[in-house]
């Protein structure tokens, strides 16, 4: 089975902060005429850079170039271990640059990332980027962030309803660089066509209430989502930069025969 998708993504610096630290990469497959053409699907991918100096900016570029190079150079969609064990190359790299630049000592960056082959999808994260999946009406968060106040939630001692406004809610437990080990988490599943898959920086689900995203993602296509989206997080008072990727499943085919 292809899926064919329609993807809208966009990135934007909010209403607060004076430059962007996020980033974000689509790779979807080219017909080039080989025997291999399409074998790598596609892959989508946010980050959300931290740190002083705009070194927040170098981290979450070094995730996604890190990223670009391996799925380039893969033949067909990685498993599981292979995209957790390309995270941690990219928290090596960023590491190694810290450590060469004083002035980018302690810069980190989130991750969150889906790839496709067929009708297969693969999604790893950490940090506080979020993977979303939009199904028969009903829109389920994939990913558990990395932060102090989701351990708290799920060993029960914060209701879910307090995380939106607790002080500590921006404080995350996991970043690339930040700190020396990292657990990346991936979880995988079969697409449907009719599929919507968000991913999305804090800047926009930290503002933008799973209701108000839910409505957004049902109603509109993802040109206009996406942009839509960026809207209601600014109208929040867009505090953080704000990156998104809306990715739809028009359909799932069986691919040409050879």
């Amino acid at each position: 089975m292809q899926a064919n998708l329609t993807i809208a993504a966009i990135s934007d610096r909010g209403v607060v902060r004076a430059h962007n630290e996020d980033a974000f990469a689509i790779l979807e497959p080219t017909d080039d005429g080989t025997d291999n053409a399409n074998s790598k699907g596609s892959l989508l991918i946010v980050a959300d850079g931290l740190g002083g100096h705009n070194a927040g900016e170098v981290a979450s570029q070094i995730a996604i170039t890190t990223f670009m190079d391996s799925f380039q150079n893969t033949i067909d969609l990685p498993e599981e271990t292979y995209l957790a064990e390309t995270i941690q190359e990219a928290h090596r790299n960023i590491l190694a640059e810290s450590r060469q630049n004083a002035l980018r000592q302690g810069m980190g960056t989130t991750v969150a990332l889906v790839a496709i082959q067929g009708s297969r999808a693969i999604a790893a994260h950490v940090g506080d980027s979020r993977v979303y999946l939009l199904r028969n009406g009903v829109l389920s968060r994939l990913t558990l962030d990395h932060s102090w106040v989701e351990q708290q939630i799920l060993a029960g001692m914060l209701p879910i309803e307090a995380a939106n406004e607790h002080p500590l809610r921006h404080v995350i437990t996991q970043a690339l660089g930040a700190m020396e080990t990292v657990n990346p988490a991936t979880y995988s599943w079969q697409l449907r066509a009719g599929d919507i898959i968000l991913l999305s920086t804090d800047g926009l689900h930290g503002l933008v209430d799973g209701r108000t995203l839910h409505e957004i993602l049902t109603t509109h296509p993802p040109d206009d989502a996406i942009r839509l989206l960026v809207e209601s997080a600014k109208e929040q008072g867009g505090p953080d930069n704000i990156t998104a990727i809306i990715a739809r499943v028009d359909s799932l085919n069986q691919p040409a025969s050879q």
